[in-house]
């Protein structure tokens, strides 16, 4: 099945789910009183202003707070009401967002489906629609949990069918990276709640406040991650024009060393050093040391490997003027190192060798060898999985050689190198994701 049609299935599936939620939960609660609808009002125009100042995440997803008032409403008055009101402001938003009709059924129909499955759970674990006393907390977590949680699996979802992104690695990225916003999130939603209770409909229209001021946290957070990542795509489009026959080695080496890292159930910081370690590992090569020798269709000479065998210690140098960088100093250095000592610039050996660095042998070894060079062809993952075999425990750590080469692991490995070649995950924000999710919508 085509791409194309993969996604709209998929779309039109979640649809199928918002739908069938939206009218369970229209059989499970009551229709909303006047007290519950003037509620309901109020959130939604908080939420549609919030929709409004929508804000680009990262140049292909689109990021909203809107989510928050409604969620304070659902634990106020949970039924069809909240739900029909929220789909109003969605599907409004949505018509002024985008004119991709896919994007605008995508963004409406995981957004309600959510929302409506997070109302069915809060009613399951005894959350009641009441304007007297304040919601249940453990419901709420219930409502907000099963929110995120489906909002996170429909986008990771899309990625996949959109993007070929790995869903599993997708899923677990934006679910790392959002858990301290969760932390905010929650209280806030439930404070929301509690204010209405508390001052009334009047007094509550100025929860706008500090909504907004949420809102602009979370966008120079975004922001601040463009940027890094932009610093990141400058110094690899430096590599290559220096180098143009390893075009995309750096992000493909990025992604391979971040699997296998993940392989060794390594902390999801750590994961991050490694994946911009060995997106940038060939950084010294920029240095105009190599001007004459790169770019060579030839293999090259004993005096030029010599020269050559420097760029590691050039690139350590050149990342430690950064700050934000200096902790990838080591893999970067190192990542020529051999397990026996003989590698270089400093004969490392064994457990000397910083972990992210014989990582990126690994990873700088798979992609060297599946892909076309000026001197020979691609060879096929059968002829690296033979060298990592022959080479365990001289050039290779034998305890990742013996991780990578499990029948299991390899194949994982083996579906990534041909996602390469198809060109999947050939960006640096493909490589390096870094994402803080609120509600958040194809851009």
């Amino acid at each position: 099945m085509p791409t194309s049609s993969r996604v709209a299935t998929y779309v039109f599936s979640l649809l199928i789910v918002a739908v069938a939620s939206t009218a369970y939960l229209f059989a499970l609660a009551n229709i909303p009183s006047a007290a519950e609808w003037s509620v309901i009002a109020l959130f939604a125009t908080i939420g549609f202003i919030a929709h409004l100042l929508a804000y680009d995440r990262d140049g292909r997803t689109i990021g909203s707070v809107a989510f928050l008032p409604f969620l304070a409403a659902g634990g106020l008055v949970a039924n069809v009401g909240t739900v029909g009101a929220y789909a109003v402001v969605v599907g409004i938003g949505e018509l002024l967002a985008t004119r991709d009709s896919i994007k605008r059924l995508f963004n409406f129909a995981q957004q309600l489906g959510g929302f409506a499955l997070g109302l069915i759970c809060y009613r399951l674990a005894g959350g009641q629609s009441s304007l007297v006393s304040r919601p249940e907390f453990v419901p709420f977590i219930a409502l907000y949990a099963v929110t995120r949680l489906s909002n996170l699996l429909a986008f990771a979802g899309v990625m996949k069918f959109a993007a070929g992104r790995h869903f599993r690695r997708e899923l677990g990225i934006q679910f790392v990276h959002g858990l301290a916003q969760d932390a905010v999130a929650i209280p806030l939603a439930y404070l929301f709640a509690v204010a209405v209770l508390k001052v009334g409909l009047v007094w509550s229209a100025l929860l706008i406040v500090p909504l907004l001021a949420i809102r602009q946290l979370f966008r120079q957070a975004s922001e601040a991650i463009r940027a890094h990542e932009e610093t990141l795509e400058l110094m690899v489009a430096a590599i290559e024009a220096r180098d143009p026959y390893t075009s995309g080695h750096s992000v493909r080496a990025a992604l391979y060393a971040h699997l296998i890292a993940s392989l060794a159930a390594r902390p999801e910081r750590e994961l991050h050093v490694i994946q911009k370690a060995a997106l940038l590992h060939d950084i010294g090569k920029i240095h105009v040391h190599f001007a004459a020798i790169l770019g060579h269709e030839r293999q090259l000479t004993t005096d030029e490997v010599a020269v050559m065998r420097t760029h590691t210690v050039k690139g350590a140098e050149l990342v430690s003027r950064v700050t934000t960088f200096r902790d990838l100093v080591p893999a970067i250095r190192s990542h020529h190192e051999r397990w026996d000592g003989t590698g270089y610039p400093d004969q490392l050996s064994g457990t000397d060798i910083p972990f992210g660095a014989r990582v990126i042998a690994f990873a700088d070894t798979i992609d060297a060898m599946t892909t076309d060079r000026p001197y020979r062809p691609a060879m096929p993952p059968s002829a690296v999985k033979e060298e990592i075999r022959r080479l365990a425990g001289q050039q290779f750590d034998p305890s990742l050689a013996q991780l990578v080469l499990h029948p299991l692991n390899w194949r994982v490995i083996e579906r990534a190198i041909a996602d390469a070649r198809n060109g999947g995950g050939t960006s640096v924000s493909a490589a390096v994701s870094a994402e803080y999710p609120v509600v958040q919508s194809l851009a």
